[in-house]
């Protein structure tokens, strides 16, 4: 597990001899208006020598050259350099972006590029602290000073994700608070203090052993356990399942925020303070993405669309299920995906994408679909002019896209699946979950998948054991097809792949050898010399152990093996055993048979079959015994001479032989009818079998109602939602027109009334029942002639008409302008009539 500590905080700086290379973090700064004071009052205050890194991104006009290397070098003994392509990081020095350029690290060498928005700030301290944090990982620092806007929030959202440090300036000391009020709004900002504080706190966090240190047995004991199980009573999310590594790392950060030292002063904390587990939470759940993360596997997943696609008929449905989507970059990638891939003939099909998390904060940011530049770094500048529209320095995806999607509060492992699903995107959330857990939700996936479908998975996350259920389609890039055929397993089946409890179905350890006694050495020598060949076996004959030597008394015949002792005995001696089972079983009682003569390998063997119930067994059990015997006067080997010639021994002789083969014929008819007897109950068992197939599909069917209910449920919240900002637009729009003093008419394309406020009502005879009527059916009070040619040159050629009129003495500018949708075409006119004598 990784400590805390100095060593595994901070990055490595310039290459020098293995052992000897010194350390540095790595320190992103982002501010704006009013942060030059800022910044002055942080750097005052910045150690001489601390191994750190300060990369400075202050917005800047881009047309005009920075004198603000000039300005901080005057204010710190430290080194200020400005940026240049290529420049790798140094400790104890300050690094300052030029105008005009967005700036990326790799490797910790600094990278200018052309800024990706033409609209919008530069340098980007979104952009910067994405690649700050997937560059450096737990090991990035993230600094908020004042600022105007939100620039920075999608970056220190980036830097918690990975695990690394983030401060912001509290709003009383920022001149303009609107970055960092932003930044603390995301709620991963672990601190905010004034800037001249800054330097000192990072110093300690990255200096102190002891700052927010678990040891090795804290992390073995309960304490862990207990903040989970608080977490889950107090907010309903079950953490437990997540790897141990995973759960202390975020912990850590909180006793770091928290200033508790020890784990156990935090557990005292969060009994106190309650709220601290909302924190807690969050810090566990917080992830990062962006647009086709990994183009790759994106184009991997690309080759399978006709695959995907191809039983599909017009107006089949496509769903997929993009799980753990935190802030719906991955959802939007595929809709966008489907979109290029399948051009026109995505109106064939009816789109469902799933996208599903627990963290209702990231699904409310994914239902805005409104994101920094820092998020598009990926995609091209076609696809972006294509999918998304400028929204004041942010992007919003286009309706048409937005469309595909139904974002849902959904738990994996606690709420029902949803079902019949063509593709499940789950990408880096396994790495997180423990084995148990990670099988669990592989097979919930494949319940919910349909055949032949597809799984795709982070690179560095795997199917592990159900990988008889599963084709690998790519290796690499972890994208796999379900095998088997459309009967889903039911929630008990599934159930069997949790982690079992410790009453007794628990997977045991290896049992510790037992010390074995010179008694047991002793009858283990008797019963090898003494005993005779045994088969226990029981009421069915069916063997269960065998003794001894049993290859002249037992053979396996051809077909199917049966282990029942009547089939395997040889011929000679089946009559006599079932014999003396039989009148053993009933009488309780051991009983023998004589001896019987046989050969077996040109030898004469002679036995002797005793059949013992053992009266210590709860179950009816018995040892079968072929005993070696003597063999009897006037046996095969011994003719007695002068026997054969007298008639009478003849006689009696034939009619022994017909009676032993009427025996046999008895005995064969017995086990005929044993066998039909056999054969009735497998039918029997087979109608059970049926009974509990049957029973499974029932279950299945409820559970497809249950999910079909979760999603119809989902989709009733999703349109809620719509629905309650579609009137905060409307009852804004109302409240607009009626403020407005001079008459306003909008109109659709068919030249029909959609709104009026109430002074139009001065030049046209409109009531509410004539909303929906033709404009030109309505009465107009003024002389307005070819007004219909007029409003069809607006709306259909979107041209402007302007335009004088005079009515009951007053004189209006007319104005007809033409309605367009979210991406410019006209679909209606909006008639404005302004009264001349206000504006003079």
């Amino acid at each position: 597990m990784p400590d805390d500590t100095v060593d595994d905080t901070i990055e490595e700086a310039a290459p020098s001899r293995r052992g000897r290379r010194r350390k540095v973090t790595i320190v992103g700064i982002a501010a704006s208006a009013g942060g030059l004071e800022a910044l002055g009052h942080l750097i005052t205050n910045l150690p001489a020598d601390s191994q750190m890194a300060y990369v400075v991104v202050q917005h800047m006009a881009p047309q005009h050259p920075s004198m603000l290397t000039q300005l901080l070098a005057r204010q710190t003994d430290l080194k200020v350099v400005e940026i240049t392509d290529g420049l790798r990081v140094e400790p104890n020095v300050i690094h300052i972006t030029p105008p005009n350029n967005d700036l990326d690290i790799e490797d910790g060498v600094l990278a200018l590029r052309e800024p990706h928005a033409a609209i919008g700030p530069k340098p980007s301290a979104d952009y910067f602290f994405a690649s700050l944090a997937e560059d450096q990982g737990e090991h990035a620092v993230g600094i908020i000073l004042s600022g105007t806007g939100s620039d920075g929030a999608h970056g220190v959202r980036a830097i918690k994700a990975a695990g690394g440090i983030t401060m912001a300036q509290d709003e009383e000391s920022a001149r303009y608070s609107g970055m960092p009020r932003a930044a603390v709004e995301t709620g991963c900002v672990d601190f905010v203090m004034t800037p001249d504080r800054m330097g000192e706190e990072l110093l300690e966090l990255l200096t102190n052993p002891k700052r927010a240190h678990i040891a090795v047995e804290e992390e073995n004991s309960d304490v862990v356990q207990r903040l989970l199980l608080m977490v889950k009573n107090r907010l309903g999310v079950d953490f437990t399942g997540y790897k141990k590594t995973t759960i202390t790392r975020r912990i850590r950060r909180r006793m770091a925020a928290c200033r508790c030292e020890a784990l156990a002063d935090y557990l005292a904390y969060v009994t106190e303070m309650p709220q601290e587990l909302e924190a807690l939470r969050n810090d566990i759940l917080i992830s990062v993405t962006s647009f086709f993360r990994d183009d790759q596997a994106y184009e991997t997943l690309a080759r399978v669309i006709p695959d995907m696609v191809r039983d599909k008929k017009p107006g089949d449905t496509i769903r997929i299920w993009v799980a753990a989507c935190a802030s719906g970059e991955e959802a939007y990638s595929l809709a966008i995906l489907l979109s290029e891939h399948l051009g026109e003939r995505l109106g064939n099909y009816q789109v469902q994408i799933f996208a599903t998390d627990i963290d209702a904060d990231a699904l409310a940011r994914a239902r805005k679909a409104l994101y920094p530049d820092a998020a598009l770094k990926n995609m091209s500048r076609e696809m972006l002019s294509r999918y998304f529209l400028a929204r004041g320095g942010y992007y919003q995806v286009v309706k048409s896209v937005r469309d595909m999607i139904v974002f849902a509060k959904h738990d994996l492992i606690q709420d029902p699946p949803f079902l019949r699903i063509d593709l499940i995107s789950c990408r880096n959330l396994l790495i997180y979950f423990n084995a148990a857990l990670q099988q669990k939700v592989i097979n919930i996936f494949h319940y919910a998948l349909n055949p032949g479908k597809y799984l795709l998975l982070g690179k560095s996350e795997t199917i592990g054991a159900a990988t008889s259920r599963f084709h690998t389609v790519d290796k690499k890039w972890k994208l796999f097809r379900r095998l088997g055929d459309a009967r889903p397993q039911t929630r008990e089946q599934m159930a069997s792949f949790q982690p079992r409890g410790s009453d007794g179905n628990a997977v045991r350890g290896r049992r510790e050898p037992k010390e074995v006694s010179l008694n047991d050495v002793a009858m283990a020598a008797l019963i090898a010399a003494y005993a005779p060949p045994t088969a226990l076996v029981d009421r069915d004959g069916r063997i269960l152990h065998v003794h001894g030597e049993m290859q002249s008394y037992l053979q396996i015949g051809q077909g199917t093996p049966d282990l029942n002792i009547f089939t395997m005995v040889r011929r000679e001696l089946r009559a006599e055993l079932r014999s003396v089972f039989v009148r053993a079983h009933q009488k309780r009682t051991e009983l023998a048979g004589p001896a019987t003569s046989f050969y077996h390998d040109n030898q004469e063997i002679t036995v002797r079959v005793s059949v013992r119930p053992l009266a210590l067994s709860t179950d009816e059990l018995f040892m079968v015994c072929f005993e070696p015997a003597v063999a009897p006067v006037g046996t095969m080997s011994e003719p007695r001479p002068g026997l054969d010639e007298d008639p009478r021994v003849q006689e009696l002789e034939q009619e022994l032989v017909a009676t032993r083969e009427n025996l046999q014929t008895v005995v064969e008819e017995l086990e005929t009818a044993n066998e039909e007897l056999q054969s009735l109950n497998e039918e029997l068992q087979a109608s059970n079998e049926e009974l509990q197939s049957s029973n499974e599909e029932l279950e299945t069917s409820n559970e497809e109602l249950q999910s079909t209910n979760e999603e119809l449920t989902t989709v009733n919240e999703e349109l809620q939602i719509k629905s309650s900002e579609l009137a905060g637009v409307n009852a804004d729009l109302e409240n607009i027109l009626r403020s407005i003093g001079f008459p306003i008419v909008a109109i659709d394309r068919g030249l029909r009334v959609t709104r009026y406020n109430q002074p139009a009502r001065r030049l046209f005879d409109l009531h509410p029942t004539d909303i929906g009527q033709t404009i030109t059916a309505v009465t107009c009070k003024a002389e307005l002639p070819g007004l219909r040619d007029r409003l069809h040159k607006v709306v259909e050629e979107g041209l402007v008409d302007r335009f004088d009129l005079t009515h009951d003495g007053t004189r209006f500018h007319a104005a007809f302008l033409p309605y367009r949708d979210d991406i410019g075409n006209p679909t209606g006119a909006v008639l404005t009539f302004f009264d001349s004598a206000l504006a003079e």
